[in-house]
């Protein structure tokens, strides 16, 4: 997003700082994950200048089959076409497939993510009462049956191979 707001008070308190990667980063991308937006059609200058240049791969969640998603298809990426409502369930299924399959970055999860300990100092309210470590995080995603691919697709109306297509594209290392 070209400017900062408090509209994703979740990605600060995980630590993650809200303000969008540079717009160079967005060109540099091999693949971007849209949710709840329809670039093509709202003609955004982030995707029209700066994504489609780049030829990164599109994950299209989104509930119809719109211009965005018959785009991403078309250039290698993937529609998940998702009934509305569930989009937490399809995003924690993605989460279990890379977990699954030891596809996270460990390396910028090690520097980035906060030990058992330094939880106990937060003085944030949202972190204090929900913050979590990345290994109880792993645990609760490993945990529900529900993020099961093909449980999430009952779910989810997204098919099990999808999920599983789209975390690979997502996280699974190259080579």
């Amino acid at each position: 997003k070209p400017s900062w707001g408090d509209d994703t008070p979740g990605l600060g308190d995980a630590g993650v700082d809200a303000f969008s990667a540079a717009y160079e980063d967005w060109r540099l991308a091999e693949v971007v994950y849209v949710s709840g937006v329809s670039w093509y059609e709202t003609k955004s200058i982030m995707f029209q200048e700066w994504v489609q240049p780049g030829g990164a791969k599109l994950i299209v969640v989104n509930p119809r089959k719109d211009f965005t998603a018959a785009n991403a298809e078309k250039r290698g990426g993937l529609h998940l076409q998702v009934i509305p409502g569930t989009d937490t369930v399809l995003n924690n299924a993605i989460a279990r497939v890379i977990l699954e399959n030891g596809w996270e970055d460990t390396q910028f999860i090690r520097q980035r993510t906060a030990l058992g300990d330094d939880l106990a100092g937060e003085t944030g309210w949202r972190r204090k009462m929900f913050g979590v470590t990345f290994e109880q995080y792993k645990e609760f995603i490993l945990s529900d049956d529900a993020y099961r691919p093909e449980n999430a697709a009952v779910i989810t109306g997204v098919p099990g191979e999808k999920i599983r297509k789209a975390a690979e594209l997502m996280a699974r290392p190259l080579g």
